[in-house]
């Protein structure tokens, strides 16, 4: 085979996977989680996406310097449209004083969480750090560390250095409708009242299950359940008057239109000072990232990090939240 037909085949293997990619990230960006094909590839490895380049890339350079161009933004189509890269955003406000450290962490449950919880304090300095499927076992953990600091309410427990002046629960649901676990936790911090909202959203696991083993049929509900979740929960906080921040599993992975359309207006934490895909939840070969912080427009994120290696699938995720300066 002559070198003019190798360069056809380079040609359209390129154009063609960057043709696939262009309509993987406009059907993503339609239907990321909104429909129940859409739900799957928003829960799917998108990273792996990323791989084909690596050949297709050097390939194109070979070719020529237009073909290299297509290559490369097809690269990044992908990195940042379809497996969700993020880089720290630039310019805006700078911040003038942090308002409070948070620290999220799902721990399901898993019942040598308790055991990792001294040294993880005293590694997060953390002023609010709010645990759900928080285990009795814990609890008393926290409250031998924390003493009066540490609060039980509902499956949340709430660890918090700055004063809590009250903690309140998500009105009930009319009759159908299935108790989203939420709470708004005040709190007083050195630039005024600061309210803090801890969620914890149905779980998608048993209909992505399912799907894994060809039985689609538990897709759909499972959607109209976490946009229920999602929409009765948005609906809550934007009554909230003042500074708030919304943090927890909310089981919506970046690029959810059920999260970009309910909680597309606050900051999300990650995407405005993190680096790389942020996975923050591991089920053995699997991993997405679905514990958010998101920040009202009173406040900004000033630093965000994801912790690695405690007993749990899910990781914690601390951030510094800031005011902005005027």
């Amino acid at each position: 085979m002559g070198r003019y037909n190798w360069r056809i085949i380079i040609r359209v293997l390129v154009l063609g996977y960057a043709a696939l990619i262009a309509f993987l990230a406009l059907y993503f960006r339609i239907s990321g989680d909104a429909t129940p094909w859409g739900m799957l590839l928003a829960f799917a490895p998108r990273w792996l996406l990323l791989l084909p380049w690596l050949v297709l890339v050097p390939l194109a350079w070979f070719d020529s310097r237009r073909l290299a161009v297509a290559s490369v933004a097809g690269a990044l189509l992908t990195a940042f449209g379809l497996a969700g890269v993020e880089v720290p955003s630039i310019g805006g406000p700078s911040p003038s004083r942090r308002a409070v450290r948070l620290v999220t962490y799902n721990t399901d449950g898993f019942p040598h969480v308790a055991d990792a919880m001294r040294e993880a304090f005293r590694e997060w300095r953390a002023d609010v750090v709010v645990f759900s499927v928080c285990t009795p076992e814990l609890a008393d953990t926290l409250r031998a560390i924390a003493g009066e600091n540490a609060r039980v309410a509902r499956e949340f427990c709430i660890v918090s250095s700055l004063p809590i002046t009250s903690i309140d629960t998500m009105p009930s649901p009319p009759a159908g409708v299935p108790r989203t676990s939420a709470l708004r936790i005040n709190v007083e911090t050195s630039n005024g009242p600061l309210a803090i909202f801890a969620v914890h959203f149905e779980s998608p696991r048993n209909a992505l299950w399912a799907a894994r083993n060809l039985d689609f049929s538990q897709l759909q509900e499972s959607l109209v359940r976490r946009t229920i979740d999602s929409r009765r929960t948005a609906q809550w906080v934007r009554d909230a008057k003042g500074p708030y921040v919304v943090a927890g599993d909310f089981n919506l992975p970046q690029g959810s239109g059920i999260l970009r359309q309910d909680w597309g207006a606050l900051e999300n934490a990650f995407s405005a000072r993190g680096w790389g895909i942020g996975y923050t939840m591991y089920a053995g070969k699997f991993a997405v990232r679905i514990d958010h912080v998101l920040v009202s427009p009173m406040l900004m994120t000033e630093r965000v990090v994801l912790a690695r290696g405690f007993p749990s699938e899910h990781q914690p995720v601390l951030a510094d939240i800031a005011w902005p300066s005027p």
